[in-house]
């Protein structure tokens, strides 16, 4: 049912079902900083229609997890997968030590950068999440 939904799932914008690939244009070439708003916004309206299903359906995996002796379904996952918890956490931190600084100045970097595809940006409006389009492939 959840999977149904995703597939089914048309953003509303400007008053009218958009698919994925019409939201996409949107995004990635409108110029209109209310529409490119309007549709990041509208993209995101599917969490609402299957949250409680996504929590339900994790209960569900993490209660299996526990009847095979495990802590939830990531224990679970890792250790099916011969992974261990401890050592992969550790790498994670190395990789977050080594990579904050550098991602702290390419960040402060772009966020000098002149933005001029939306208005709204060259005013000095921050740059929102809608902003950088997370579902375009290039």
């Amino acid at each position: 049912d959840v999977r149904g939904r995703y597939y089914n799932f048309r953003a509303e914008v400007d008053g009218r079902p958009l698919s994925d690939n019409e939201l996409d244009e949107v995004l990635s070439k409108s110029r209109d900083t209310e529409l490119v708003q309007e549709a990041w916004e509208a993209s995101k309206q599917i969490g609402g229609q299957v949250s409680s299903l996504v929590r339900d359906l994790a209960r569900a995996r993490n209660m299996a997890a526990r009847r095979q002796g495990y802590r939830d379904h990531f224990a679970r996952s890792l250790a099916l997968n011969e992974i261990d918890e401890t050592e992969l956490f550790a790498i994670f931190a190395e990789l977050e030590a080594a990579t904050a600084e550098p991602f702290a100045r390419l960040n402060a970097e772009i966020d000098r950068e002149p933005w001029t595809r939306h208005v709204a940006t060259a005013t000095g409006e921050p740059l929102n999440p809608r902003y950088f389009v997370e579902s375009l492939a290039g």
